[in-house]
C-alpha cells in the first residue's frame, strides 16, 4: 500500500509541474505577443542628432541623449554669473556642438535648492531639479545667428521680486559678402 501512494503522489507530481511548465509558457508567450516597446525604446532607436545633424534630429532633442554633450566636442562658448545681492548664486552658459550643429543653455544653482528655467531663442524650460537644468537643443547649420540664453533661479516661489537672472544676449552672424 505504501508504494502505490509514493507512485500515486510522483504521477500527481509531474502532472501538476507540466501544467505549471504549460501555464507559465503560455502566459509568457502572450505578453510578449502583447507589449509594445516605449517611445523610449524607439527614440534610442532613431537616428540620432550626432549621427546625422539635422533640424528633424536636433531641433527640441535632448544634448546628452543624442550623443552632443560629449567631451571634445561640446564647447561652452559664453557664461555670466547670476547674483542675488551681488553675490553670485548661480551660472548661466551658451553651449555649442561641433558635431551636431546645435546650440543649448545651461543654469546652476550653485545652493542646489531652488527652482530654475533657462530660455534659449525665446522658449522657456522650467526644472526643479536641484543644482543644474538645460535646455532642450537649437540647430544652426548656417550659422545665421548665435541664440539669447536668459538662466533664472526662482528664490521664492512667493513672490516676483525673489527671482533672479542673467542674459547672454543674441549675436548676429553677418555672412561674408
Amino acid at each position: 500500500m505504501k508504494s502505490m501512494v509514493t507512485r500515486h503522489s510522483r504521477h500527481t507530481l509531474i502532472g501538476m509541474m507540466s501544467l505549471l511548465l504549460a501555464l507559465l509558457l503560455s502566459s509568457g508567450i502572450a505578453v510578449l505577443l502583447s507589449t509594445r516597446p516605449s517611445p523610449h525604446i524607439l527614440a534610442a532607436a532613431a537616428i540620432t542628432c550626432a549621427e546625422q545633424p539635422t533640424a528633424a534630429h536636433c531641433n527640441g532633442q535632448d544634448p546628452e541623449v543624442q550623443g552632443c554633450a560629449t567631451p571634445g566636442d561640446v564647447r561652452t562658448v559664453a557664461q555670466a554669473d547670476i547674483l542675488a545681492g551681488g553675490r553670485a548664486i548661480g551660472r548661466v552658459e551658451r553651449r555649442y556642438s561641433l558635431s551636431c550643429h546645435s546650440w543649448w543653455g545651461r543654469v546652476f544653482d550653485y545652493s542646489g535648492t531652488h527652482s530654475m528655467n533657462v530660455t534659449i531663442a525665446g522658449k522657456s524650460y522650467a526644472d526643479s531639479f536641484p543644482g543644474e537644468i538645460y535646455s532642450p537643443m537649437v540647430f544652426d547649420p548656417p550659422y545665421t545667428s548665435v541664440p539669447a540664453v536668459t538662466g533664472t533661479i526662482i528664490l521664492s516661489a512667493a513672490s516676483a521680486d525673489t527671482t533672479v537672472s542673467a542674459t547672454l544676449p543674441e549675436i548676429p552672424i553677418t555672412p561674408p559678402a
